[in-house]
C-alpha cells in the first residue's frame, strides 16, 4: 500500500519551503479529521527533530470539512451562522410540520403519515434533494414521456416480449406505472416546497457550502483534499471543483497549491454520479490511489468462523493481546470494523473489553428519549384526550420527576426528594394495579377520593392517603399547564417546572439515584453525562423554538432524539471500534471486521414506503440527484472494501448463530473477496485471554462453577444455575392444559388437519400456536399464501361452471370481475385485501396477469382432461363439517373431550369408466407451489403424523360415500352403485414440465390404466395403495390412533421442545416461532428423527 501519510507530509514539507507561512487546509470527512490531524502532526514533528518540537498554529496547517471550512472562514460575518445547525431529528421534525400543512392538498400520502418509517425515508429523500439543489431545481414535475420510455427499456428488458401475456399488458402497465409516479412525485414538491420554507430557519450543509469560496480563505492558501473520487452531493462536489481548479498563481484569493490524495476509487452503479476528474481540476497532476482491483488477486485474510457472536467477540481480544505481546504492536494499531446500525456487537465488545486493561474508544449513538426528563415532558403534552390513560400517566409518573408532598420533614432538600422517590417507588405497583383493575381514564375519574383498599390495614390506610396525594398532585399539574399563555409559554412553562420540583430532583437524580433509573442504554459514567445532556437540551428547546405551546410539541421529541455520544474515552494508545460507514484512514496496521454473515452482510433489499424498488430505478435513471437500492448496494460495497484495505493485515469474521438462537447463518458473499486460512471457534477453544478459557468440555462441573466464579461478580447460586441450565419447557396442570384449549369449557376442540400436523412437526410449537395464540404480525405484501389464495379463488368459481363449450377467456374474466367485487373466502385467514394487494404496483400487478395465466393454462388441460377421460367436476370448497346427513370426523378421548377436524377439499371429480360398474370419486388439492416436496419420503412423513392431509380428505370421503352418493345423484351427476376413491392427489396449478405429472398422490391399484398413462399424467407414490384405505382405517385406526394420542398429551400439559428432523430438513425449517422456542442442542433440546423407522429395513 502506497504511503498517503507519507506522501501528504512530504508535500506540505516542500510547501513550507517554496511558500513559507502560507496556510495549508487538508479537507477531509469528519470521521478522519482526528486521526489524520494527529499522524500528520507527529510524521511533521519526527522530520523537525533539528528544528524542535512543531506546533500546527505556527505552521499554519489545518486539517477541517467543507462545513468546518465555511463556518471558519465567516464565522461572525454572516448572520446565517447565528442560527441553529439542521440535525437529522429535527430534520425529521420539520417534514412532520411540512406534511400537517399541507394535509388537505394532498391527494396521495395522506394517510403515509402514521405509516412505519414514511418520514424518516422521505426526510433522507430531501436531503438529497438539499444536497444537490442545483440539479434538483425545477424538477417540481416529471417528464412523463421521458419516464414512459425509462419504464418500457427497463420491462422489455425482465420479460419476454414473445410471450403473448405480457405483450398484451406491457403498455397499459406503462401509462399506470408513469401516472402513479406521477402523482406521487408531485405530492412530494408539494410537502418538500413547504418544508423548504421551514428549513430557512436553521444553518444547513447546503447552506453553509453555498458561502465556501476561494474568496472566503485567506490570500494565499494551499489546499489538499483527501477522499474519495466520486461524489454523490453535487454541492460537495461544486464547493471541492472551486476550491481546487487550477487557476493561475497571480490570480486573487485562488490556491497558490491544490492536490488531491484519493484514497480509493469507490464501486457506483451509475457514472453519473460526480466524479472529480483529476486532469481538469489540479494544478499538479500526482496523485496517490488505491485501486481496488478484484479480478485479478483476493484479499489475504485471516478468516474467523465463530459459534456466536459473543465468542467472536472474545477472540477479537485474545488475538489483540497475542497481537500486543508476541509482535509489539501498539493498540492504536488496530481498527474493529462492526455493521453499520448494529446494537449488539458494540455491547458484546464493551462487555469484553471491560474485562481487559487494554484501552479503548467506542462511540455509540443513544437517543435520550427514555431518560426522565424527555419521558416528562412527552407525557405533559399529549392532548387532553391522551392525558389520563393510564400509559401515559404511568410515563409521567415512572419519570421519577413529579414527586407529591409525601411528609414533611426536617432532611436536607437531596435527601427529601431521595425519600420521596423512594415512596414513590413503592406505591407505583399499586397504583398501576388500581388504574389498570378501574379502566381509570378520563379526568372526572380523577377528581374524586380514591380507595384501593376497602377494609384496609394500617399500611394500606397509608397507601390510601399517598396514592390520593399523587391523584391531587397530578391533576393541580395538568390543570396549571392548561392556564400557560402562549404570549409567555416558555418562561412560564420553566416557571412551572421550578414550582413542582422538576428540575431540582432531576439534579438529584444525576447526583444520588442514579441505580434507580436502571436504563439499559446507558451505563453509570455516561448516564450521568446523557442526564446532563437532557437539561442542556431542554434549554437549547426553549432558547430556539418559538413561544407557543404548539410550536414547542412539534420539536420536542426531535431535539431529544438526536443521538447522543457515548463512549469516549481521553487515551491515545487505544484500540479504535467503529461502525462499517465511519470512513478511516488506511494507516492502520491490523483491522478486524466483524459480522460478515449474511445476516448482516450485505443488507437486505426491501421496498421503501415511498417508492417500491423498480420505482426507485425508474426515478434514479431519470433524475441524477435520486439514489435506488443499487446505489445503496455499491455504498456498502465501498464501505467493506474501504475497510478491508485500512490496515495492512486483515483479519475477517462471521457468526454461525445470532443471540436469537435462529437457525445457522452462512457467510457474507463479500468474503468471496479474501482468501487465507480459516479458524473455527467454539466452546472448545482456547483464548489467549484468561477470563474467557472456560473450556467447559475439559472440566467437570465443579470445576466450571469454581473457574466462573473466580472470573465473575456472580455467586455460585447464580453460576451454578447457569452452568446447569436446560432449555426444557415445564410441564402444565392437567386442569391448567384443558382450561387453556378450551376456554369456554365444551369439552369440544374443533381444528384443521394442519393444527394437528402442527402438533407432530413441533409439540412446543402447537403450544404457542394453539395454546397461548401467539401470532406474528402480518406485513401488508405479497407473499405465498397470497398468491395460493387468488388462484385457489379462480379455480373454485371457474371450475363449477367449466364445461366442454367454455370460453377460457371469458369464464377466466367472468371470475377475475366475481372476485373483485366479493372478498376472498381466504382473505381473512391472510389478512388484507388481496386483490387490491395485487394491484399496489407493477410488480405485483404482473404476478397478478401470471396467476391468471397459470390458472388459464390449467383450465385448458382440465378442460381436455375431462372430455377425454369422462371426468367431472363435481364438488368444489366442499367443507367437512356443517353438512346434513354428513358423518363429521370427529372422535371421544378417554377424558371425554371430543376432537373435531373441520377443513375443505378443494375439488372432488366424478369418473365413470367404460365397461365398469364402479364409479370413482377423485379427490384434488390444488398446489401453487410444489406437490413433489409433500410426497418425498412420504411413508416416514406419514408414520410420523406429517403430510396427512390426503389421508384426512380419504377418511372424510371414505366414512360418507353414501351421503355423497346421495347428494351428487341429487345434483344430476350418474353415480353407479358401486363407489370408491379413485385418487386422493395434489394438483400443480403452476406452469408444469414436460415430465411432470399433472397429479400426484395417492391411487386406487383398480383404477382404469388409461388413466394412469394418459398424456397428461398421474404420478403416484408407488409404496402406497388406496384400494384397501377403508378397511385400514377401520382396522388399524390409524389416523384416529394418532389424534388420540397427540391429544392426550395435549391436554395432560405435556410440553416438549423436539421438532423432527428428516435429512436435511427439520420442523423448526419454516417457523415463525423459532426465536421464542430458541432450539439449541447444547442446552439439552434433541430433534426427534423420523427417517428411523426406514433405516432397519
Amino acid at each position: 500500500m502506497t504511503d498517503l501519510l507519507g506522501n501528504i507530509v512530504s508535500l506540505i514539507k516542500e510547501w513550507q519551503v517554496t511558500s513559507p507561512k502560507v496556510p495549508t487546509f487538508v479537507i477531509c470527512d469528519s470521521s478522519m479529521v482526528n486521526d489524520l490531524e494527529l499522524e500528520i502532526l507527529k510524521k511533521l514533528a519526527a522530520n523537525r527533530s533539528n528544528h524542535g518540537p512543531v506546533v500546527f498554529a505556527t505552521d499554519a496547517i489545518k486539517v477541517t470539512t467543507l462545513e468546518k471550512l465555511a463556518v471558519e472562514s465567516k464565522s461572525g460575518s454572516t448572520l446565517s451562522l447565528t442560527k441553529p445547525s439542521l440535525s437529522f431529528p429535527l430534520q425529521v421534525q420539520l417534514v412532520k410540520q411540512a406534511i400537517h400543512k399541507k394535509q388537505n392538498q394532498l391527494t396521495y400520502f395522506r394517510k403515509s403519515y402514521s405509516q412505519p418509517g414514511f418520514v424518516h425515508e422521505l426526510t433522507r429523500l430531501f436531503t438529497q434533494l438539499d444536497n444537490n439543489s442545483t440539479a434538483s431545481k425545477n424538477k417540481s414535475h416529471i417528464n412523463v414521456e421521458s419516464l414512459k420510455a425509462i419504464i418500457k427499456s427497463n420491462l422489455t428488458s425482465k420479460l419476454n416480449p414473445k410471450k403473448s401475456t405480457y405483450s398484451s399488458v406491457i403498455e397499459e402497465e406503462i401509462t399506470r406505472t408513469a401516472t402513479l409516479i406521477n402523482l406521487k412525485w408531485t405530492n412530494i414538491m408539494l410537502i418538500y416546497k413547504s418544508y423548504l420554507q421551514l428549513k430557512d430557519k436553521f444553518v444547513t450543509k447546503d447552506r453553509l457550502l453555498a458561502l465556501l469560496s476561494p474568496a472566503t480563505l485567506p490570500t494565499p492558501h494551499n489546499i489538499i483534499y483527501v477522499g474519495n473520487r466520486y461524489l454523490t452531493s453535487l454541492n460537495e462536489f461544486n464547493s471541492l471543483r472551486v476550491l481546487l481548479q487550477g487557476e493561475p498563481v497571480s490570480k486573487k484569493n485562488h490556491a497558490l497549491n491544490a492536490h488531491a490524495f484519493i484514497l480509493n476509487n469507490n464501486f457506483t452503479k451509475r457514472s453519473h454520479h460526480h466524479n472529480l476528474d483529476i486532469s481538469i481540476f489540479f494544478n499538479s497532476q500526482s496523485i496517490f490511489t488505491e485501486n481496488i482491483d478484484l479480478t485479478t488477486a483476493k484479499i489475504p485474510a485471516t478468516v474467523v468462523k465463530a459459534l456466536d457472536q459473543e465468542l467472536e467477540s472474545r477472540w477479537v481480544l485474545s488475538e489483540i493481546k497475542r497481537l500486543v505481546q508476541e509482535k509489539d504492536v501498539r493498540l492504536k494499531d488496530i481498527v474493529i470494523y462492526y455493521p453499520s446500525g448494529d446494537k449488539i456487537y458494540p455491547r458484546l465488545l464493551k462487555n469484553v473489553f471491560s474485562h481487559s486493561d487494554f484501552a479503548y474508544s467506542l462511540t455509540t449513538q443513544t437517543s435520550l428519549r427514555n431518560l426522565p426528563l424527555p419521558q416528562f415532558l412527552e407525557a405533559l403534552f399529549v392532548t387532553k384526550e391522551e392525558r389520563f390513560k393510564t400509559n401515559n400517566i404511568l410515563q409521567l409518573l415512572k419519570s421519577r420527576l413529579l414527586l407529591p408532598n409525601f411528609g414533611v420533614n426536617e432532611k436536607t432538600p437531596s435527601q427529601v426528594i431521595i425519600d420521596k422517590t423512594k415512596r414513590l417507588e413503592t406505591l407505583l405497583p399499586y397504583l398501576e394495579n388500581f388504574l389498570l383493575r378501574r379502566g381509570l381514564i378520563n379526568e372526572a375519574d380523577w377528581k374524586y377520593k380514591w380507595e384501593l383498599f376497602s377494609t384496609p390495614t394500617p399500611v394500606q390506610v397509608e397507601i390510601n392517603r399517598d396514592c390520593n396525594l399523587i391523584r391531587k398532585t397530578v391533576l393541580n399539574l395538568f390543570t396549571k399547564f392548561d392556564e400557560l399563555k402562549d404570549d409567555y409559554f416558555k418562561e412560564e412553562l420553566l416557571n412551572l417546572c421550578n414550582e413542582f420540583n422538576i428540575l431540582q430532583t432531576h439534579q438529584i437524580q444525576k447526583q444520588s439515584l442514579r441505580k434507580i433509573l436502571l436504563i439499559s442504554e446507558f451505563d453509570e459514567a455516561n448516564l450521568v453525562e446523557a442526564l446532563s445532556e437532557c437539561q442542556e437540551r431542554f434549554h437549547q428547546l426553549l432558547d430556539y423554538t418559538s413561544a407557543t405551546k404548539k410550536e414547542l410539541k412539534s420539536n420536542l421529541a426531535g431535539i431529544f432524539a438526536e443521538p447522543f455520544q457515548t463512549g469516549k474515552t481521553k487515551t491515545i494508545d487505544q484500540v479504535k471500534i467503529v461502525p462499517l460507514n465511519e470512513q478511516q484512514l488506511p494507516r492502520y496496521k491490523y483491522a478486524f471486521v466483524l459480522g460478515l454473515s449474511d445476516a448482516n452482510l450485505p443488507a437486505k433489499v426491501t421496498a421503501g414506503p415511498i417508492f417500491n424498488l423498480d420505482e426507485e430505478v425508474y426515478l434514479s435513471q431519470l433524475f441524477s440527484f435520486i439514489n435506488d437500492y443499487q446505489d445503496r448496494q455499491a455504498l456498502e460495497k465501498t464501505q467493506i472494501l474501504r475497510a478491508f484495505y485500512s490496515a495492512t493485515n486483515l483479519y475477517c469474521s462471521y457468526s454461525l448463530n445470532n443471540l436469537l438462537a435462529n437457525q445457522e447463518i452462512a457467510p457474507s458473499s463479500f468474503l468471496d473477496y479474501v482468501s487465507g486460512k480459516t479458524i473455527e471457534i467454539n466452546l472448545n477453544s482456547k483464548f489467549n485471554y484468561s477470563n474467557f478459557d472456560l473450556t467447559p468440555s475439559l472440566l467437570n462441573k465443579d470445576e466450571q462453577i469454581t473457574l466462573a466464579i473466580n472470573n465473575t461478580r456472580w455467586n455460585k447460586e447464580k453460576v451454578t444455575h447457569l452452568l446447569n441450565y436446560q432449555n426444557k419447557p415445564q410441564n402444565l396442570p392437567t386442569r391448567l392444559a384443558e382450561k387453556l384449549y378450551d376456554l369456554n369449557d365444551t369439552k369440544k376442540i374443533s381444528l384443521s388437519f394442519s393444527a394437528f400436523e402442527t402438533y407432530y412437526t413441533n409439540p412446543y410449537e402447537y403450544f404457542l400456536r394453539y395454546g397461548l395464540r401467539l401470532k406474528k404480525m402480518e406485513e401488508h405484501k405479497l407473499n405465498s399464501s397470497h398468491i395460493g389464495t387468488y388462484a385457489h379463488d379462480l379455480l373454485e368459481f371457474a371450475t363449477k361452471k367449466l364445461t366442454s363449450e367454455s370460453n377460457l377467456d371469458e369464464l377466466l374474466q367472468e371470475a377475475i370481475e366475481e372476485i373483485a367485487a366479493n372478498t376472498s373466502k381466504h382473505d381473512g385467514a391472510h389478512g388484507g385485501d388481496i386483490v387490491s394487494l395485487l394491484n399496489s404496483n407493477s410488480r405485483n400487478r404482473l404476478t397478478k396477469k401470471w396467476i391468471e395465466n397459470n390458472v388459464k393454462n390449467y383450465l385448458s388441460y382440465l378442460k381436455s382432461w375431462q372430455a377425454s377421460n369422462e371426468f367431472q367436476v363435481a364438488l368444489t370448497e366442499f367443507h367437512f363439517e356443517n353438512q346434513q346427513n354428513f358423518k363429521k370426523l370427529a372422535l371421544v378421548l378417554k377424558n371425554d373431550f371430543t376432537i373435531e377436524i373441520q377443513g375443505f377439499i378443494d375439488r372432488i371429480d366424478v369418473f365413470n369408466p367404460n365397461n365398469s360398474e364402479t364409479t370413482f370419486l377423485n379427490i384434488i388439492d390444488y398446489k401453487t407451489g410444489s406437490a413433489s416436496g409433500k410426497l418425498y419420503q412420504y411413508d416416514d412423513k406419514t408414520n410420523a403424523g406429517l403430510n396427512m392431509q390426503l389421508l384426512f380428505y380419504a377418511w372424510f370421503v371414505s366414512e360418507n360415500k353414501a351421503a355423497l352418493s346421495t347428494l351428487l345423484r341429487e345434483r344430476g351427476f350418474h353415480i353407479r352403485p358401486n363407489v370408491e376413491i379413485g385418487f386422493v392427489a395434489y394438483s400443480g396449478v403452476n406452469d408444469k414440465g414436460i415430465d411432470d405429472a399433472y397429479y400426484q398422490g395417492i391411487i386406487n391399484e383398480s383404477l382404469p390404466i388409461e388413466i394412469k398413462t394418459n398424456s397428461i399424467g398421474i404420478k403416484s407414490n408407488k409404496q402406497i395403495k388406496i384400494s384397501n384405505f377403508n378397511s385400514e382405517i377401520k382396522e388399524n385406526k390409524e389416523l384416529p390412533l394418532k389424534i388420540a394420542t397427540a391429544f392426550e398429551d395435549i391436554l395432560s400439559g405435556q410440553l416438549e421442545i423436539t421438532p423432527y428432523k428428516l435429512g436435511n430438513h427439520n420442523g423448526l425449517e419454516y417457523s415463525d416461532y423459532r426465536a421464542i422456542i430458541a432450539f439449541d442442542e447444547l442446552v439439552g433440546n434433541t430433534y426427534k428423527d423420523i427417517s428411523e423407522s426406514t433405516k432397519g429395513e
